[in-house]
C-alpha cells in the first residue's frame, strides 16, 4: 500500500516538471488579440497561437519577449472556410511605432502574403529566424480582402525548457491522510496477531 502511495506521489511530482505545449486561442481566451500597434498581445511562452477573423479586416498585433531557446522558425497557417481570405504578415525585432506601414522598425520580414479560398483552403508561410535570434519579436498578421470566416495558426517549432519545479510544501491534509493510512495498516497488523 505504501509502495503504491509512494509511486503515485513520485508520478505526480515528475508530471509537474514535464514541459507542456501552451496554446493560446482567441476564442477560448475570450479576448480579441491586439488590434492596435500600441497594445500587442503578449504570446511569450506560447508554442501555438490561434486567431480568428469574422470575415472582415482584422489586425493581430503581437509580441514574443523571448522565444524558446531551440526555436529556429515560425510557421503561419491561414485557413479559410469559404470564398476567400488574404493575409499580410510583418515581423520586426523592434516595436511598431505606427500602424501597419511603419518604416522605422527593424524588419525581419517586410511583407509575407498568404492567400486561401474555397479551392485552396490553406496557405502556409514558414519564417526561418536569423541565427541565434531569441527575441524580442514583434509582428502583425492582417486579415484583409476577407469574404468569409478564416483563421490563423502561428507556431514556433521549439520546445519550452524543462525546469525543475520549486519545492512545494505538502498540505496538512496529505499528512493526515498518510497518518490515517498508517493507522489502518497498524490495525490490520494487530488483527493478524
Amino acid at each position: 500500500m505504501f509502495r503504491t502511495l509512494a509511486s503515485a506521489l513520485l508520478f505526480s511530482a515528475l508530471s509537474l516538471s514535464a514541459a507542456q505545449a501552451v496554446t493560446v486561442n482567441e476564442i477560448t481566451e475570450g479576448v480579441e488579440f491586439g488590434d492596435a500597434f500600441t497594445a500587442p498581445s503578449d504570446f511569450t511562452g506560447a508554442s501555438r497561437v490561434e486567431a480568428f477573423s469574422n470575415g472582415t479586416q482584422d489586425f493581430e498585433y503581437f509580441r514574443f519577449d523571448t522565444l524558446f531557446s531551440d526555436t529556429t522558425e515560425l510557421t503561419f497557417t491561414l485557413t479559410n472556410r469559404g470564398a476567400g481570405s488574404n493575409m499580410n504578415i510583418r515581423l520586426s525585432s523592434t516595436p511598431f511605432t505606427m500602424a501597419e506601414w511603419d518604416w522605422r522598425i527593424t524588419p525581419l520580414v517586410n511583407n509575407a502574403e498568404l492567400y486561401a479560398n474555397q479551392w485552396n483552403p490553406t496557405d502556409d508561410f514558414t519564417f526561418v529566424l536569423p541565427e541565434d535570434f531569441s527575441g524580442p519579436l514583434y509582428g502583425f498578421a492582417r486579415f484583409y480582402g476577407t469574404r468569409s470566416d478564416s483563421s490563423l495558426v502561428l507556431t514556433q517549432n521549439g520546445t519550452a525548457a524543462v525546469q525543475s519545479p520549486a519545492p512545494v510544501p505538502l498540505p496538512a491534509g496529505l499528512w493526515m491522510l498518510m497518518a490515517g493510512l498508517g493507522g489502518l495498516g497498524l490495525m490490520r497488523a494487530r488483527r493478524r496477531v
